[in-house]
């Protein structure tokens, strides 16, 4: 991700409001003006991200962006054992995928 000099928050975040509710697995909350907004997957594949996982998605980040009132720019990142299968849904809203190793390289 390519953060290692910036200062961070880490943390993660629930909205418990029946109408909008949301939660994220890990948020990078980055001094540099930019949220990482982690959705963590364990899966025996690449993960595919679908029409109706995508829309969910985006309802998380608008759920995530109103409940803060962030004014930081927001970014959403997956951890996945295998990696993201590319296609339509994950280049329109992904920004960053790390598979399992990336976290482990020497």
């Amino acid at each position: 991700m390519k953060i290692s000099g910036i200062i961070s928050n880490n943390g993660n975040w629930i909205e418990r409001n029946h109408e909008t509710a949301a939660q994220i697995d890990l948020i990078i909350d980055r001094d540099d003006n930019f949220i990482n907004l982690c959705e963590i997957k364990f899966y025996n594949a690449p993960f595919n991200i679908d029409k109706k996982y995508s829309a969910e998605l985006i309802q998380k980040m608008n759920c995530f962006k109103m409940s803060t009132n962030t004014k930081k720019s927001v970014f959403l990142t997956f951890i996945i054992t295998y990696g993201l299968k590319e296609n339509e849904y994950s280049r329109q809203i992904v920004q960053n995928s790390l598979k399992l190793e990336d976290l482990f390289l020497d």
